[in-house]
């Protein structure tokens, strides 16, 4: 009898030519080599018996079973794609209530940066006109000093101290512009 020749789906240009009697399988040389090694093997047309005893088996007694493990595996894939468009419109309905929430958040704290702006800003604006106010007292005080007063030594040492006091106070003022205008 001529011995049927099939390629090994493993090692395409090997030939099924082999029986691994410990893992019932038809195998190749190569795959003998890689993970039967130690198992007790016999030619193909040798164990043409044994493969076809085997297949009686599975051919008679074994098919309701193999057609009941079909059906479970049919049953398990149409309830997992019926499941998967159920998550898939739970995944949806999570991502837009999910896009919702973060657009709502973005407004909310832009609304609330834009007022914080706006309340920096208009005590910006107060501090502003209370630095121009003191700057412009300070500054109509020395014209008045000076044109009362040649020489420092004239003025009265409670008005040098409230004169020195006032300047310090405008140039601190200055100051304090210049930072609060940076951190707007």
């Amino acid at each position: 009898m001529a011995e049927p020749i099939i390629n090994c789906g493993q090692h395409t240009n090997e030939i099924l030519n082999l029986f691994c009697c410990k893992c019932e399988e038809v195998i190749c040389v190569h795959c003998m080599i890689d993970n039967h090694q130690k198992h007790e093997m016999k030619h193909l047309f040798d164990a043409r018996k044994v493969i076809q005893g085997q297949l009686k088996r599975i051919l008679t007694t074994e098919h309701e079973h193999i057609t009941g493990k079909i059906k479970e595996a049919k049953d398990f894939v149409s309830n997992e794609l019926s499941d998967s468009d159920t998550d898939e419109k739970q995944v949806c309905e999570h991502i837009e209530k999910s896009a919702e929430s973060a657009k709502n958040k973005i407004e909310s704290q832009t609304k609330d940066l834009i007022d914080n702006l706006k309340t920096k800003y208009a005590t910006y604006i107060q501090t502003v006109q209370a630095i121009v106010k003191t700057v412009t007292e300070t500054e109509t005080k020395i014209l008045e000093l000076r044109k009362s007063v040649n020489d420092i030594d004239d003025i009265e040492w409670t008005q040098q101290v409230e004169l020195f006091s006032k300047i310090k106070k405008s140039i601190n003022s200055l100051k304090t512009m210049v930072k609060i205008k940076k951190d707007i």
